[in-house]
């Protein structure tokens, strides 16, 4: 089954150059390389590290489709589209 972003992504990528951003939630990262004490930390290490799994498989079905896809944490999201920007002009995408 396809997410409907990536179905979106599809259909506007024969006429646009699509950069997909994702941001990144470092809480999650930090939850997902925690050594669980118990069981109920256990289930809350696995379930982190299934939604960044999850994340990662959308961004490769993303990019599979032709699409640019990033992930940034917020406070460097700006240096991040900008840089991307250039570096989609310098290429001639546009």
């Amino acid at each position: 089954m396809t997410p409907e972003v990536i179905d979106a992504a599809s259909r506007l990528l024969p006429r646009h150059l699509v950069l997909f951003v994702v941001i990144g939630q470092p809480d999650l990262q930090l939850a997902a390389s925690r050594r669980p004490k118990n069981v109920s930390e256990m289930y809350q290490v696995t379930a982190a590290q299934e939604v960044i799994h999850r994340r990662e498989l959308l961004l490769a079905r993303v990019r599979e489709r032709g699409a640019l896809a990033v992930e940034a944490n917020s406070g460097d999201l700006a240096p991040l589209l900008i840089n991307s920007y250039l570096a989609i002009k310098q290429k001639s995408q546009l």
